[in-house]
């Protein structure tokens, strides 16, 4: 007997879901990501009445979420084309790296990588997501998708090339070949000819079509004078520059970097990250994301530098959906607003669909804030569901003032969930959920024992 398939519930115009969709294309439109010098508060309820989902719509919305039937009828409501579709996803499948590993180039000179800055913690003994977590993944991302970017780690290291291979031909089977697939490289494994030459004939086959090669890592280094760091990334440079271009890779740099020829045959490549000038001129180093790393090496501290971080595309802003900056971040399955990555993640793709993910946080104070670029100011959305809320949330985040952006924010979502679960709300237990990566965040040990040393000797 053939299995009955399962019915999707409908979203009527009476449902939460119906009301949540309304809500979530509400927050996608131009016109709210905009907002200006007004309290967040007024703002959003002018958007309210604009969008026509109707006066104290979020404050009704928002109580409506806190029943679990509401949540389990939109997760298995059918979604809309308009909140199935985001711009771009950025995949890290593994911390694997060769920071600490000797490589050679053709004239038989080796390089180090000694990256005291690492988001993610990554060296040698790192670890990769599976091959059928990848799967699962990949399965759960949003559709269509112009973008879909895979980082690590190093996912042209040796043993993590058949992970990166399996990922793309993924990718290009769901997406065809309009989707512009790319991929993070330090590009130490592109430094040797025959290397490159069989590296990109390989990713050619797979569907790559741009690789973004994140040089200049070294000028992070303590110890070494400027002009050593300079001579030596030089060489980098122009030694990777050599061999992409003998292999027919296109080459863009500044403005021109996103320009893509329409003809997906063709493969582009271009640096970003610590490049000769902005590092002269101080811009990345004041710029660095104060991880552990990077603290204990003394290259950034965690005061506020004035930098806003959930503002940039790699940032949290428009994360829910929308535009032209709208990503999302996956680090190993758990997904998160950023590429930085929030304290806690908003769930994890190797269970979920993304788009039905990203659906449950679209009432979340927190996470509206994020979406907007300021999540200092998640108080002044909170307020909108209880003053009593707002104000302790509004003190919370004051104490947070002195930090940058980055670290106030992770450290006030801890306090954010316990705060939102001691005044009752059930949903709370389920979202921004206390979730390890497949590689627990934690940096290698051992690499991290040399590393402490080195910091020392420095």
């Amino acid at each position: 007997m053939p299995t009955r398939s399962r019915t999707i519930p409908q979203a009527t115009p009476d449902s939460v879901p119906h009301a949540i969709f309304a809500w979530a294309q509400t927050l996608r439109t131009p016109a709210f990501a905009r907002f200006g010098g007004v309290e967040l508060a007024a703002h959003m309820r002018a958007t309210e009445i604009r969008s026509g989902v109707g006066v104290d719509a979020y404050h009704r919305l928002f109580l409506d979420w806190q029943d679990p039937a509401a949540r389990s009828d939109l997760l298995a409501s059918d979604l809309p084309d308009d909140l199935r579709r985001k711009d771009s996803a950025y995949l890290v499948i593994t911390t694997k790296c060769n920071n600490g590993m000797a490589t050679a180039d053709a004239e038989g000179q080796v390089a180090h990588k000694t990256c005291a800055h690492c988001l993610n913690g990554s060296g040698p003994n790192g670890v990769s997501m599976t091959f059928e977590e990848v799967e699962r993944v990949v399965a759960n991302l949003p559709y269509p998708l112009r973008e879909i970017e895979i980082s690590g780690g190093e996912v042209l290291h040796p043993d993590v090339m058949p992970l990166t291979l399996h990922t793309l031909r993924l990718c290009t089977e769901r997406y065809g070949g309009d989707l512009l697939l790319s991929l993070q490289t330090n590009g130490d494994f592109l430094r040797n000819p025959r290397q490159c030459h069989d590296t990109l004939s390989l990713l050619r086959d797979a569907g790559l079509r741009r690789i973004v090669v994140a040089s200049m890592d070294m000028y992070h280094a303590k110890g070494a004078t400027p002009q050593d760091q300079f001579e030596e990334r030089k060489r980098h440079y122009a030694r990777v520059q050599e061999n992409l271009r003998r292999d027919r890779v296109m080459f863009v740099t500044g403005d021109g970097a996103a320009w893509l020829p329409d003809d997906p045959s063709i493969l582009t490549a271009h640096f970003f990250g610590a490049d000769i000038d902005n590092r002269f001129d101080g811009f990345i180093i004041d710029d660095l994301v104060p991880n552990a790393r990077a603290v204990r090496a003394g290259l950034v501290t965690e005061a506020d530098n004035g930098v806003r971080y959930c503002s940039r595309h790699a940032g949290a802003r428009g994360f829910l959906g929308g535009g032209a900056e709208d990503q999302v971040a996956i680090n190993g399955g758990p997904v998160y607003p950023c590429c930085w990555f929030t304290e806690f993640p908003l769930g994890d793709a190797r269970e979920m669909s993304v788009p039905h993910m990203l659906l449950g946080y679209v009432t979340d104070p927190l996470a509206i804030a994020q979406h907007l670029g300021v999540p200092e100011r998640a108080w002044e959305i909170a307020q909108m569901i209880s003053a009593d809320l707002g104000a302790e949330m509004r003190d919370l985040q004051a104490d947070l003032r002195p930090l940058n952006q980055c670290v106030a924010c992770r450290r006030f979502t801890r306090e954010y969930v316990a705060l939102m679960q001691r005044h009752g709300y059930g949903a709370y237990d389920e979202l921004w959920p206390d979730m390890p990566t497949p590689w627990s965040h934690a940096s290698d040990p051992e690499h991290d024992l040399a590393f402490e040393s080195w910091v020392a000797a420095s």
